[in-house]
């Protein structure tokens, strides 16, 4: 061996603490190299036992607190339920012991990503029901396309029926306000903390608003459309009036 080996094995590695003093024990750099997991360099089984309860111990805190601020936060919005009422009314129950304000329902242009994606083909097409065969079909794309040229209002519709809905009370809206065709419909309110909700009457799903657009909702937005329907169209036309070498395929 070397001298310069005998030298690096000899050398003497210093351990500072936390607190910047030299550790005591120090170890030579031919052990390390033999047994990378020394216990007087890493510390003992007992030490990282202590280490990881540690960081679960904090981790299960922070999960607790989480829990417990989203529970706060839902503690009135759950107790507030829609139902359908009598007399061709909708009807919005507060249960909670605070009031809730600014109580509307609120109409939103249905897509046609929207409405492929549920099914609802005569909601894309506002006026009648396609034959959807296969997908994608031309006949669908056809009557998605010229209900969709109507071009109706994408401003969303709101109608607040009630200011203010007290403990063990409800509010009512008429039906109109909740089945149109070609329209999402939705309740929102405010509660007692200043938060906005929103429940989606299609889905039977209450979830905080929120006014920052998501990459899922901007599938919603106008130029979504207007790429399902460029693509229908490519393909209709690759269909139909392209060459095919083993003939055209059926529509």
């Amino acid at each position: 061996m070397s001298s310069f080996a005998q030298d690096r094995d000899q050398t003497l590695v210093p351990f500072l603490a936390a607190s910047g003093r030299e550790i005591i024990s120090v170890v030579n750099l031919g052990e390390l190299t033999k047994f990378p997991f020394l216990a007087s360099v890493w510390g003992d089984v007992a030490t990282w036992v202590g280490a990881t309860a540690t960081g679960l111990a904090a981790l299960i805190a922070a999960i607790t607190y989480a829990l417990g601020r989203r529970g706060e936060k839902w503690a009135q919005a759950q107790l507030v339920y829609f139902e359908p009422g009598a007399d061709a009314m909708y009807e919005v129950h507060n249960r909670s012991d605070k009031p809730i304000v600014d109580v509307r329902a609120v109409l939103k242009r249905r897509s046609l990503y929207s409405a492929a994606r549920v099914g609802s083909y005569s909601d894309s097409v506002i006026f009648r029901s396609p034959t959807v065969a296969s997908f994608p079909s031309y006949e669908f794309y056809l009557s998605a396309k010229q209900g969709h040229s109507r071009r109706l209002s994408a401003t969303p519709q709101s109608n607040r029926f009630a200011e203010k809905i007290e403990p063990d009370h409800a509010g009512k809206v008429k039906a109109d306000w909740i089945h149109v065709n070609g329209y999402k419909s939705y309740i929102e309110f405010r509660d007692v903390h200043g938060r906005d909700w929103q429940f989606d009457v299609e889905a039977e799903r209450l979830r905080p608003l929120k006014r920052r657009p998501t990459f899922l909702r901007l599938k919603s937005k106008p130029w979504w459309a207007a790429w399902w329907i460029a693509k229908n169209n490519a393909i209709y036309i690759w269909r139909n009036c392209l060459y095919h070498p083993n003939g055209k395929p059926p529509r």
